[in-house]
């Protein structure tokens, strides 16, 4: 299993539900899993073997092809590399983008993509002590993003050496390109399990092969013998957004939270009864500031409340690129009094948060599932969720609206901070829902999918 954020070291849903997925299958497998990077304090996870890059022995006999400028790479076209702006979120950063060194502008077919990262011309090395340096500031995304994906591939292809696997599954796109390089090497099944898109990111404009991002993903799911998107809803902008990627092989296995447990495997607190009566309503609001999670949406719906009942608060946890703008309009029109940001929190500390919020609010854009939704239901909060969002697929007793549609969210919030009997069926009915999912059942799902490639494989 090859993963890029992996707790407790993670910055959004990707790297908990790896973790989580991991220590699920552990029970039913052989696992061993490669990320680029694990704290240096934290524990090894028990039950199956983790290899962290960041970990590697100085000394090992490991060298990388370092990415130049002009560097042809992988299966994913012949490409340039140029200093430019990349990131897997939208983030004010430097970034390395691939541009098409030919003339065409179309994707290239599986059969034209042969020549692999393991069969590229080496020009440049990266010592194992290059390479754990990349890896050890703990950041997985930033202005060298494009380099640590390369050197992740290359490197995870010299670290299964010796070994004998049977499936090989790739987290997003961070790593579908180790994921094709290890199929081609090993001649072996790949599972491509899909978090979140280029075009949740960035909305359909990414549908273009400048974009490099889009293209890995378009690629690594043509090449992957079986993709695991975390929801129907993403399912479906899989076939709207990457035509011709073969839909029998497009399986749905949604994530899951294990029943009084934090999405982190700590125990969590039961729900507040019948709490002594909060000086102010609290919305609360856990995500990236940026355009995928909706903070416009957010913003207007405030607006919306506020002026109905001037005593509520919004608070906001989590940083991304709209934080500025974000933080600029809340004194701009008038309601800075009623916005706590509090930027990024520990998953202890938002569990604190959400154990005293009023109501829990995701107004995504688009979201491939949403994990902090079912947190927020073991918490027992009220839940309002935009039903472009793939946890509105198992939750029936939360409030759901189109993202857009910003009256019926204020409506729907104002029901619940005004009405405590509404907002307690609701909440209980929810838990309850929520009670009945497990990691476990995932797990289970993806082992059938196992079975069945290795079957048909023969």
């Amino acid at each position: 299993m090859l993963g890029w954020e992996f707790a407790p070291a993670i910055s959004g849903g990707l790297g908990l539900a790896t973790y989580q997925l991991a220590k699920a299958i552990s029970k039913y497998a052989d696992l061993t899993v490669i990320v680029p990077y694990l704290h240096e304090q934290a524990a090894m996870p028990e039950g199956f073997e983790t290899l962290a890059i960041n970990r590697m022995a100085t000394d090992q006999a490991i060298a990388t092809d370092l990415p130049g400028k002009a560097t042809a790479y992988g299966a994913f076209a012949e490409v340039m590399l140029i200093t430019t702006e990349l990131s897997p979120y939208p983030v004010p950063v430097r970034r390395t983008v691939m541009v098409e060194t030919d003339d065409s502008p179309e994707l290239l077919a599986p059969q034209e993509t042969t020549q692999l990262a393991e069969n590229e011309a080496a020009n440049n090395k990266m010592s194992a002590r290059q390479i754990r340096t990349l890896f050890a500031s703990g950041k997985a995304y930033g202005d060298n993003t494009m380099e640590k994906v390369i050197t992740f591939t290359q490197t995870v292809l010299q670290l299964v050496e010796g070994r004998t696997f049977d499936i090989i599954h790739a987290h997003d796109w961070l790593t579908i390109q180790a994921g094709v390089a290890l199929k081609r090497k090993l001649g072996i099944p790949l599972v491509a399990h899909i978090h979140s898109l280029e075009t949740d990111r960035y909305g359909p404009a990414a549908c273009h092969t400048e974009n490099a991002i889009y293209k890995i993903e378009y690629i690594g799911m043509t090449e992957a013998d079986m993709v695991i998107p975390v929801s129907h809803y993403t399912k479906n902008r899989i076939a709207e957004y990457y035509p011709n990627i073969d839909g029998s092989k497009v399986h749905v296995v949604y994530n899951a939270i294990n029943p009084d447990e934090g999405l982190l495997g700590t125990t969590i607190a039961p729900p507040k009864i019948s709490p002594e009566a909060p000086k102010r309503k609290m919305v609360l609001f856990v995500g990236r500031v940026t355009y995928q999670k909706g903070p416009d949406f957010l913003l207007e719906t405030a607006e919306k409340i506020i002026a109905q009942d001037p005593e509520v608060v919004f608070v906001v946890v989590g940083t991304g690129d709209l934080s500025n703008w974000l933080a600029s309009e809340v004194v701009n029109r008038g309601i800075g009094a009623n916005f706590i940001l509090a930027g990024f929190l520990s998953p202890d500390r938002v569990a604190a948060l959400m154990r005293t919020a009023s109501v829990y609010f995701m107004p995504s854009a688009s979201e491939p599932f949403g994990l902090s939704a079912l947190e927020a239901g073991l918490a027992g909060v009220p839940t309002v969720i935009s039903v472009q969002s793939g946890v509105a697929e198992v939750l029936d007793f939360v409030l759901k609206a189109n993202y857009w549609d910003t009256d019926r969210f204020a409506h729907y919030i104002l029901a619940l901070l005004n009405n405590p009997a509404l907002a307690q069926v609701l909440s209980e009915e929810n838990r309850r829902t929520i009670g009945k999912m497990s990691w476990d059942d995932a797990a289970m799902q993806v082992m059938a999918l196992y079975r069945y490639l290795l079957k048909k494989k023969g």
